[in-house]
C-alpha cells in the first residue's frame, strides 16, 4: 500500500520546514478516490465510492491507521448500512456486507480475505492503479509483502 503525501509549496520557497511545522498528511488510496471522482453519476461512481469506503474500513484494522476494535465495530455497522443504501449490483452486495462484518472483528486475515472477494467482484469497474492499491492492502492485511507497487 502506497500513500501519497500532500504536496506543499513551502519547501519550494523556503527550503527547510520550520521546527514547529506540522508534517505533511498522507492520503490513502488516491487512485481509488480518483476513479470514484471520474466515474459517471450512478452505478460506476457508487461502486467506486463503496469500494473506497470498504478499503478505508479494511485499512483501519492494522498498521499506522489502526483503530481500536470498538471504534471499528461501530464504523463497520455504519458502513454496512451505507452499502445497503446504495444501488449496487446484486452480485457485489454480499461481498461488501461480508467485508463490513469481518472489519468489525479482530482477525486481519479474515478482513484480507473479504477484501479480496470485494476486489474480485468489482475488478471490471476499476482501473489498474486502483486495483493495485487494493491488492497491496490485501497483501498487507494478509501479512505478506506486496509483490508490486501501487503505481
Amino acid at each position: 500500500m502506497q500513500n501519497v503525501p500532500a504536496r506543499s509549496n513551502f519547501l519550494k520557497v523556503f527550503g527547510n520546514p520550520p521546527p514547529y511545522a506540522i508534517p505533511a498528511r498522507t492520503f490513502l488510496f488516491p487512485a481509488l478516490a480518483a476513479r470514484a471522482a471520474r466515474g459517471q453519476l450512478g452505478g460506476d461512481r457508487e461502486l467506486a465510492l463503496a469500494t473506497f469506503v470498504a478499503a478505508r474500513l479494511a485499512a483501519s484494522t492494522t498498521g499506522p491507521t489502526a483503530l481500536p476494535q470498538s471504534v471499528r465495530a461501530e464504523r463497520a455497522q455504519h458502513a454496512r448500512a451505507y452499502f445497503a443504501a446504495l444501488s449496487l449490483p446484486s452480485a457485489v452486495r454480499a461481498p461488501f456486507a461480508r467485508l463490513a462484518d469481518a472489519a468489525a472483528g479482530v482477525d486481519a486475515r479474515a478482513v484480507a480475505k473479504a477484501l479480496g472477494v470485494v476486489v474480485d467482484a468489482v475488478a471490471r469497474s476499476l482501473n489498474a492503479a486502483a486495483r493495485a492499491e487494493l491488492e497491496a492492502l490485501c497483501a498487507t492485511l494478509d501479512g505478506t509483502k506486496a509483490t508490486s507497487a501501487a503505481h
